[in-house]
């Protein structure tokens, strides 16, 4: 997924890596 991959990119910092705050719940969210 395209998307993915880009937010993956972009905020690797605290979604991919570190699922932590505001950005960690939301990509959560968008994974389930």
């Amino acid at each position: 997924m395209p998307i993915f991959a880009f937010y993956c990119l972009a905020f690797s910092h605290c979604c991919c890596y570190k699922p932590v705050f505001g950005c960690g719940l939301w990509f959560q969210g968008w994974q389930r």
